[in-house]
């Protein structure tokens, strides 16, 4: 199980690093669709790369929706969650240490820009890198998602009973 967690950890990690480095980094014209891009071009890099060791889920929504589907052993979430948690806030770290002595007039979204929170005032990155106001909006972030990936599992495993 070692090297599937080290391909969940990193296809989570290079997912993580595109979506952010793109949110951060492609401002102010290329915006959406340069995130919308670097999520679908990591996930197709890494479930080539990575995906037949792993299963390719790099991301907690997606291994609750396959043990939702009965097509993966719920037994085996769990360390999969975790590295997925360590490999996105590893990644979320390199930012941090990237723009934490960077000048506020730079070439790159404000993190209040790069997050969901719709403006305000910009926040520092020492919270977990976002201070806690972005805290404050992350249950969303996790419940949305892993309801989703268990409804859809749900009706997956309906659809293709036999």
């Amino acid at each position: 199980m070692q090297r599937e967690l080290a391909a969940e950890f990193i296809g989570t990690f290079t997912l993580v690093s595109a979506v952010c480095g793109a949110a951060l980094f492609s401002a102010p014209s290329a915006g959406l669709m340069a995130v919308a891009f670097a999520v679908g071009l990591s996930v197709l890099a890494m479930a080539f790369a990575v995906g037949p060791i792993s299963g390719g889920h790099f991301n907690p929504a997606v291994t609750c929706g396959m043990v939702a589907a009965q097509r993966f052993p719920a037994s085996r979430a769990l360390p999969y969650i975790i590295t997925q948690l360590i490999g996105g806030t590893l990644a979320s770290f390199v930012f941090y240490l990237v723009l934490k002595g960077a000048p506020a007039d730079g070439k790159w979204n404000t993190f209040t820009a790069a997050s969901n929170l719709y403006g305000g005032a910009g926040f520092s990155l020492g919270a977990l890198f976002g201070g806690s106001e972005a805290l404050g909006s992350l249950w969303l972030f996790w419940v949305a998602p892993i309801f989703g990936g268990v409804v859809g599992g749900v009706i997956g495993r309906w659809l293709h009973q036999e």
